[in-house]
């Protein structure tokens, strides 16, 4: 009787049919036969009487049910789930609260919600605006994903959820002032947390790229140039003056590489770029023009680079003047104060060679000219030493943190290290041996033919060397200027990183046969050793004295195989043909052919795994990368050119050397014969003062943002 009481009622709610709930209701209530309390029916998932009629759509028989004091249960997260706001302020209204408990015993598995699902995070999840302000307006909490720890199931279940609440469009337009820095930190938070939590790891990714959409999809809603600048120049004043300034660099900062690539952040950094010229990049005349003409403008400045910069030195407050004040202008006289220094570099490298008159006037004992300081040296010094001020200035402007950051710092860091090392050896050099740079060429040779292999000229010429291939490849920072050749560079750096990534595995395979062919040719390589360094004879016909065995140690089989897998290697070092040897002792009687036989299956092995499989997954891996970045290429350009223009805003980029030495020069005497005080000038971008301003615009993208998401429903 009581079943079938509770499957009738549970019937009728499901139907929304009012009247056959009321007289099951009132028989309930007024018959003394029936026992049944209808606060206790349950369906076969656990859920109550108005569980049940708030998830079909039955307000009428819910409203009902709590008026006779059924409980709720979690028919608050079964409505907003449906997103039926009309049940939503029933229950409100009726005071049903999230942590509304069922009456009895009922077992967590019976409920069809997570545990820790709560009504604002349920509401997030569905990105309901409505219901979520009406929670939110009731006192509802909002989520934090770090109030959970990852201990158990259960709480790394929450944590995942909560994310999913906090990325939420509508919870972030309710509970954040600032909605971009906010997508911005909450994208960050999930793709750091991605190495932690691999196997949420693509739950994560999708999160992380929901945010940065929403953050582009309200970016959209910026309808013109001043709003524009207000929302991407602005600081909320939390950060320092070596920390972020504005809302792009924020982006940028942390990576967020489809809103910083976005048209209208394209936009905004190119007029920094501009600068105060920005006018004449958007004239009418220009914009008709074709892009020879821009080119040749620009080629046109650069060549007159040195005179622009001498003026702006002499007079930096005239019209032309402050066209060297234009960061576009300035990086372009960079460009090719950078190419004058690999062209005096290229010139330098040809002055050291020494000609065959002068080679035989050595050998004759004739007295030879020898080379003294060139004009090369000289101007390659003086290059360097305005390259070093300028580092410093960048470290002053950036803060070392933010400086080691960049790759291309490193590398400036390194050729400022390189170089500053070779002029210390050069000048000790010169301290200690007198005949250095003297009038003498044959006597410069004599004291280096007799120096060891570490003496401070040798030293200094390997340091000058692997400088020189620095200064190169820093050039090609330059190339990221154009589109084309900077997807090249974009990934030409991500092979490089493929390449690191793939050294660590070919070493294990390395080292495994290394350590094999060592175990196994140790005794013939150390006897051939031996043999050659006492008696300069050695005990194995197919190899002679003039090479160390390649399997006699463990370094030089690794030298060895890495060789190997280039195609150089000597197939007679795994043969051991016996040969007289000039000890007895060490004579090898009989030929070990199976020794030669293993040794020869392990080389070929190693081919196999090493030169078919591994270089070809090499090359099928960075095939990945090219066309990752060629899928991609105008977001990966856009990124770079809007992170290197911020970073040049940020470095405050000084006059190319050596006019910053002289620029230098000019602020000293002027700080000390002129009785005002010398602030240095930099490059600012725009902050708006006003917090209402910023405010107002951000009030008027969400207004627009959520209308067009209206209208998208209606349609």
């Amino acid at each position: 009787m009581a079943r079938k009481m509770e499957r009738a009622l549970l019937s009728a709610v499901r139907n929304n049919a009012v009247d056959d709930l009321a007289a099951l209701i009132a028989d309930v209530d007024f018959n003394p036969n029936i026992t049944n309390d209808i606060t206790r029916f349950r369906d076969e998932f656990g859920r109550t009487a108005v569980e049940v009629g708030v998830e079909n759509g039955s307000l009428e028989a819910a409203e009902m049910l709590l008026d006779h004091g059924v409980p709720a249960g979690r028919a608050l997260l079964y409505a907003i789930d449906r997103e039926n706001i009309e049940a939503v302020e029933l229950l409100l209204d009726r005071g049903t609260s999230e942590n509304e408990e069922h009456p009895g015993s009922l077992e967590m598995e019976n409920f069809a919600f997570h545990p820790d699902m709560t009504p604002v995070k349920m509401a997030a999840i569905r990105n309901n605006y409505d219901i979520l302000k009406l929670l939110l307006d009731r006192g509802f909490p909002v989520p934090s994903p770090d109030e959970y720890q990852w201990t158990t199931v259960q709480s790394s279940r929450a944590w995942l959820t909560a994310y999913r609440a906090v990325c939420s469009p509508s919870l972030i337009l309710l509970t954040s002032p600032d909605p971009f820095r906010t997508c911005f930190r909450t994208a960050r938070a999930l793709r750091d947390a991605c190495w932690k939590r691999e196997n949420y790891r693509a739950e994560l990714e999708e999160l992380a790229d929901q945010c940065e959409t929403f953050a582009c999809e309200l970016l959209d809603e910026v309808r013109d140039s001043d709003e524009l600048e207000t929302v991407l120049g602005f600081n909320n004043g939390e950060a320092t003056d070596k920390d972020l300034w504005g809302t792009l660099e924020m982006a940028v900062e942390m990576k967020q590489k489809k809103f910083a690539s976005h048209a209208l952040s394209f936009e905004y950094a190119g007029k920094l770029n501009a600068g105060e010229i920005h006018e004449f990049f958007d004239s009418k005349a220009l914009q008709q023009g074709s892009i020879w003409q821009v080119m040749l403008f620009l080629l046109t400045v650069g060549a007159l680079h040195p005179f622009l910069a001498i003026l702006h030195i002499l007079a930096p407050t005239t019209k032309h003047g402050r066209i060297m004040k234009t960061p576009v202008i300035r990086g372009m006289c960079w460009f090719l104060s950078a190419m004058d220094l690999l062209i005096i570099l290229i010139i330098e490298a040809q002055m050291y060679r020494v000609s065959n008159e002068e080679i035989d006037r050595m050998v004759q004992k004739i007295p030879t000219s020898g080379l003294k300081l060139s004009w090369t040296q000289v101007i390659i010094f003086i290059w360097m030493s305005g390259f070093f001020v300028e580092q410093i200035n960048k470290v002053w402007y950036q803060g070392l943190r933010r400086y080691f950051k960049s790759f291309w710092n490193l590398l400036d860091f390194l050729a400022v290290a390189l170089y500053t090392t070779y002029v210390a050896l050069r000048l000790l050099a010169i301290v200690q041996w007198d005949t250095y740079y003297g009038h003498d060429l044959s006597l410069d040779w004599a004291a280096r033919a007799e120096w060891n292999s570490f003496q401070p000229v040798m030293v200094a010429d390997a340091v000058y060397a692997i400088f020189t291939m620095d200064v190169f490849l820093r050039a090609m920072y330059f190339m990221r200027m154009s589109r084309n050749l900077g997807t090249l560079q974009i990934s030409f750096g991500r092979m490089v990183m493929d390449i690191i990534k793939f050294v660590i595995f070919l070493a294990l395979v390395d080292l495994a046969f290394a350590c094999g062919f060592s175990q196994l040719y140790w005794f013939y390589g150390s006897v051939h050793n031996f043999l050659c360094e006492k008696y300069h004879q050695t005990n194995l016909k197919n190899i002679d004295c003039s090479n160390t065995h390649g399997y006699g140690t463990l370094s030089s089989t690794i030298l060895t195989l890495f060789w190997a897998e280039f195609g150089m290697s000597d197939l007679s070092m795994l043969q051991l043909k016996p040969g007289p040897s000039p000890e007895e002792a060490l004579q090898i009687r009989d030929r070990p052919v199976f020794t030669e036989v293993v040794g020869t299956a392990m080389f070929g092995m190693y081919q196999v795994v090493a030169v078919l499989v591994l270089l070809n997954l090499l090359i099928a891996i960075m095939s990945t990368s090219y066309q990752m970045t060629e899928d991609n290429k105008d977001q990966e350009w856009a990124y770079s050119f809007v992170s290197d223009t911020l970073s040049v805003m940020r470095g405050n980029l000084s006059l190319p050397p050596p006019f910053n030495l002289l620029m230098m020069l000019k602020t000293g005497l002027v700080c000390l014969f002129s009785s005002s005080s010398c602030v240095s000038t930099k490059f600012k971008l725009p902050r708006p003062s006003e917090h209402e301003k910023y405010q107002e615009v951000i009030d008027k993208l969400v207004k627009r943002y959520r209308l067009r998401k209206e209208r998208e429903k209606t349609e």
